[in-house]
């Protein structure tokens, strides 16, 4: 990636260093390209059709992972985007995407290799074009974030970096589309030929 990493971006799951806490409206997706892959039959937002769709960084200056939008970060967004991350359903999200996509311990923790595992699967299904050694790095800063100097980390933990990694990238403060976006992932991570990856089920 040719482009400089912003010095105050915020890392997220699955996304990297570049990102910034914000996000853009992108154009929208054509119909066609919106129904390509397996998760287009998990799709039921337009914008979520967007993110998933394979040729969205075609032709453009910049990867949607890399792009902002002020209009996310007033106060009135902020406090949208605050109540998403206790609401209900949202909860129920966050916890069927965990289950089924990260492997567990005996005690029901996630090890960093397991996190890092699953982390370079969710980069490739949302930023395919991300260099591998900058998503490895991304993913390591991440863990430390997020483990805090633990081996392994809990549920409540791994909720909370499933709930920033969709609060970027959604387009909206819509609890609809957030649910579209966990489902959608949640059935690329099972069902997508990505090359390994554990998981509970729902």
């Amino acid at each position: 990636m040719a482009a400089v990493a912003d010095p105050n971006a915020e890392v997220a799951f699955g996304r990297g260093p570049q990102v910034v806490r914000r996000r853009v409206k992108p154009r929208a997706a054509e119909p066609a390209a919106a129904a390509a892959g397996g998760a287009a039959q998990k799709i039921t937002h337009p914008s979520v059709a967007f993110l998933f769709d394979p040729e969205r960084d075609a032709g453009v200056e910049k990867p949607y992972w890399m792009l902002g939008d002020d209009a996310m970060e007033t106060e009135a967004a902020l406090a949208q985007r605050q109540e998403l991350r206790t609401h209900p359903a949202v909860q129920d999200a966050l916890r069927r995407l965990g289950n089924a996509a990260f492997a567990r311990d005996a005690e029901g923790r996630v090890s960093q290799a397991e996190y890092e595992s699953v982390h370079a699967r969710i980069t490739t299904i949302l930023a395919p074009t991300m260099p591998q050694d900058e998503a490895a790095r991304a993913a390591a800063a991440e863990w430390q974030s997020d483990a805090q100097g633990q081996e392994s980390i809990d549920e409540s933990r791994l909720n909370a970096a499933l709930f920033q990694l969709v609060d970027l990238w959604c387009q909206t403060t819509q609890v609809e589309e957030y649910l579209s976006f966990l489902e959608a992932l949640r059935f690329k991570l099972r069902f997508a030929d990505l090359g390994g990856g554990g998981g509970q089920g729902a």
